[in-house]
């Protein structure tokens, strides 16, 4: 899609609000090409492609962010969340234990409680809750 000069990120987000998910990801991954460490293009291509149920492209992206962001729990939790929809309880589980930002911590324990269900470790579970 070419994009008029100075459009770039009114249609991208534009698309998203609209939920045309599948119409903004091949943008966002041609900028990820471009710009293999910009923040902006892996974040939203991660949102996106969560959106749309494309789980391990999704966990790429925001494993890309933790490592250029280490900082940034948000990433954390959200390459948490995309590796726990992939199925892979074990390395979502080590990452949600690296969140340590207050403010997540309600989301990060249902994560947590999620994954113990899901591994059948359901006293664990019950616990997080």
């Amino acid at each position: 899609m070419d994009l008029p000069e100075g459009q770039f990120t009114s249609t991208i987000y534009t698309l998203i609000k609209q939920n045309q998910f599948h119409e903004a990801i091949p943008i966002l991954d041609y900028q990820r090409q471009l710009y293999p460490e910009s923040r902006a293009a892996l974040s939203l291509l991660g949102y996106c492609c969560f959106q749309v149920q494309e789980y391990e492209w999704a966990a790429d992206c925001y494993e890309v962010l933790t490592s250029i962001c280490p900082e940034e729990d948000r990433y954390k939790l959200h390459f948490a969340q995309a590796l726990y929809k992939c199925g892979d309880f074990e390395a979502a589980m080590d990452i949600s234990m690296q969140i340590k930002e207050t403010s997540l911590m309600i989301q990060t324990l249902k994560l947590q409680a999620a994954i113990k269900f899901e591994s059948d470790e359901l006293a664990e579970a019950r616990a997080l809750n």
